[in-house]
């Protein structure tokens, strides 16, 4: 009959295997089991992945802590070489010359104009319906709120806003023609 470990086996354990000496231990196997450099990490990383999720099946009455961790490691470097040898990489020496994301100086001016002949349009605006847009789309206050600040009713409120849009396209349109 196979009784279950004890909590204070499993604890010992736990104490020898976890700790900064066997994380580099794991490392130096691995360079030893001729994993490159670069993907050391990652393997590294498998590896004491896979022992947290195998822990709660894990007997210290079978097999020693670093004993059971080797086997571990073995298994995963021994898929990390399986899938190595059907990587298709090309590595190359140069790095790639990649467009800069950033928008450059044209983009930014135009930008900023755009922002600007909207901000001018919006002054345009009649007064009660600049009031419902800016505080509505701009500011984010729901409809709610401004009612109540305004001291209108919703329908006046929303009709506002309609009229104020309406008339912010017609200010607008003229630009995207050009």
């Amino acid at each position: 009959m196979h009784r279950p470990p004890t909590e204070d086996a499993r604890s010992a354990a736990a104490a020898l295997l976890f700790r900064p000496k066997v994380f580099r231990d794991v490392r130096r196997w691995l360079e030893r089991l001729g994993v490159p450099a670069r993907d050391r990490d990652d393997v590294a990383g498998e590896v004491w992945l896979c022992a947290w999720r195998s822990w709660p099946t894990y007997d210290p009455e079978h097999a020693r802590p670093e004993r059971w961790l080797n086997r571990i490691m073995l298994h995963v470097c021994s898929h990390y070489h399986e899938r190595a040898s059907r990587r298709r990489e090309v590595l190359l020496d140069e790095p790639l010359d990649v467009a800069d994301p950033a928008p450059d100086a044209l983009h930014l001016l135009v930008a900023e104009e755009t922002r600007l002949g909207v901000l001018d349009a919006i002054d345009r605006l009649d007064l009660h319906e600049r009031e419902v847009l800016v505080g509505h789309d701009i500011e984010e206050i729901p409809i709610g709120e401004l009612v109540e600040e305004l001291e209108v009713p919703m329908s006046t409120a929303y009709k506002r806003r309609a009229r104020a849009l309406a008339a912010l396209r017609e200010l607008v349109e003229p630009w995207e023609k050009e």
